[in-house]
């Protein structure tokens, strides 16, 4: 998938342990997710939202649980 890259490194290694560009998400005609990027270098990401805002959109995207471009 073009949106999702992860690479193979070590703990303390050169680049990102998760890099997500450009990810959308439609449920039918609702855009749910447009153009969400962020990268994670290391560490603790923490997503945080109002009901409703697609962060376990986000999560389900990620890991391939819903369809995603």
């Amino acid at each position: 998938m073009s949106w999702f890259a992860r690479s193979d490194r070590v703990e303390g290694g050169p680049g990102p342990i998760l890099r997500v560009e450009g990810l959308n998400v439609h449920y039918g005609r609702a855009h749910a997710l447009q153009d969400v990027s962020f990268t994670l270098d290391r560490g603790i990401l923490a997503v945080v939202g109002r009901n409703g805002m697609g962060k376990t959109t986000l999560c389900n995207a990620i890991t391939g649980l819903v369809p995603a471009t």
